[in-house]
């Protein structure tokens, strides 16, 4: 019966207008786990092709944690779907939702296994095009590397790519929080935790300008500015402490190195 309705929720999704989707993606089928993989790939299809069309937040969103509850089936129909397309909107969801779902992939389940690091070369593959959302990619690829699954030299290659463009990159801020997940893999090697975690530690003791806002009267009234280099308080500074925080919270840390980055 659950795959009966799962098979009429793709039909009504193919069918339905911008204004009937929101309600469709409620459906609690999406998360019952008697639907089967083959309907759970095709309603994943179907979810992911159509992101585009419909641009409100409320869908996006509803859309994503419908492909979530869908599971690991997901996964090929996505990574598909993404090679093929050429909105930005896809390309960005998969990214946002790839993460989440791979790791769920069971350490001792072969299959699952083989799944994640498809998912993982996929997203280092989006990171190295200039076509794809490639900071989102980064840190989405950074997030699988998490799985204590992947392999401690793979994690090190990511961190050492990621890595090399900081400071000179328009992407460094995004590539910073990569470094962050990376830090906080269990299956990373300590010594590269730790060189991270201090690395990233270190934009916390270094010189940051002053915040400056001036008011200026205008026909319009007084217009508050900002000094450009005040963006360091609200691009940089939220990304160092959720790294820094992720890396304290996550499993596996020297409780020595805890000490001293809390020490800091």
């Amino acid at each position: 019966l659950v795959n009966r309705v799962g098979n009429a929720i793709l039909q009504f999704l193919a069918a339905a207008g911008k204004g009937l989707r929101p309600v469709i993606l409620e459906f609690r089928c999406f998360a019952r786990p008697e639907l089967q993989v083959d309907v759970r790939a095709a309603l994943g299809a179907e979810l992911i092709g159509h992101v585009h069309e419909h641009g409100l937040a409320q869908v996006r969103d509803a859309t994503e944690v419908a492909l979530r509850r869908l599971g690991l089936p997901v996964v090929e129909p996505m990574l598909k779907a993404v090679r093929e397309t050429i909105h930005r909107e896809e390309q960005e969801l998969a990214a946002a939702i790839l993460p989440l779902v791979v790791l769920t992939a069971h350490g001792e389940v072969a299959e699952e296994v083989a799944l994640l690091h498809r998912a993982l070369d996929f997203l280092v593959a989006g990171w190295r095009k200039e076509d794809m959302p490639r900071a989102a990619m980064a840190i989405a690829a950074a997030r699988v590397c998490t799985h204590p699954s992947i392999p401690p030299e793979r994690s090190a290659a990511l961190a050492a790519e990621f890595a090399a463009p900081i400071g000179s990159s328009p992407l460094s801020v995004d590539l910073l929080d990569a470094l962050g997940w990376i830090a906080a893999a269990p299956a990373a090697p300590m010594d590269l935790r730790m060189q991270l975690g201090m690395r990233i530690l270190g934009y916390l003791d270094s010189d940051l300008p002053d915040q400056v806002a001036k008011e200026y009267p205008t026909p319009d009234g007084m217009k508050l500015v900002i000094r450009s280099e005040t963006d360091v308080y609200t691009s940089l500074l939220p990304v160092v402490v959720g790294c820094l925080e992720r890396i304290l919270l996550s499993p596996g840390l020297s409780e020595t190195f805890r000490e001293r980055l809390l020490s800091r």
